[in-house]
């Protein structure tokens, strides 16, 4: 799913992880989890390797959701090639996987690679939303709170 900030892609994705029994991770979790583990090895306390868990979630039945895709949290380097190496996992296993993002089109494959679009876009699995009419929710709460303000001189929890 590509679209704006706040029009509820990650709500979508999480009541589809609840109810669809779906393995859902930000973009933010995917690159602590794999920094954690780059960490642990530096210091000597692995007690799992990155390579195992990707290859659990790449290979598992289960539908996987990555959300945020594209906010800055997979860079190069260590995380982005473990990235990669999930979505290789997943697309040639052809398991179910969800994507969601703020980026366009374009500005999404600078910062994924060519290889990576490619795969998370293929017509013959993929289907891309693009929710390009849809308004930032949270800004028309902001809003709405903020002319109820003017009209009442009340906060709206303070009745």
């Amino acid at each position: 799913i590509i679209g704006g900030v706040g029009i509820g892609k990650t709500h979508l994705m999480k009541a589809l992880a609840v109810e669809g029994n779906c393995y859902y991770i930000t973009a933010y979790d995917f690159d602590y989890r794999i920094k954690q583990f780059r960490d642990s090895t530096s210091e000597g306390t692995q007690r799992r390797d990155p390579d195992d868990w990707l290859h659990d979630i790449g290979t598992m039945e289960r539908r996987l959701i990555i959300d945020d895709v594209g906010a800055g949290y997979i860079d190069k380097g260590w995380t982005s090639i473990r990235f990669e190496r999930l979505v290789d996992l997943r697309y040639r296993n052809q398991r179910p996987t969800a994507v969601t993002t703020n980026l366009s089109g374009n500005a999404l494959e600078k910062a994924l690679g060519e290889r990576i679009m490619s795969r998370i876009t293929d017509a013959d699995i993929a289907r891309v939303v693009i929710a390009s009419n849809a308004k930032d929710i949270r800004m028309k709460r902001r809003k709405a709170l903020s002319l109820y303000e003017v009209y009442t001189g009340k906060k709206p929890d303070a009745e």
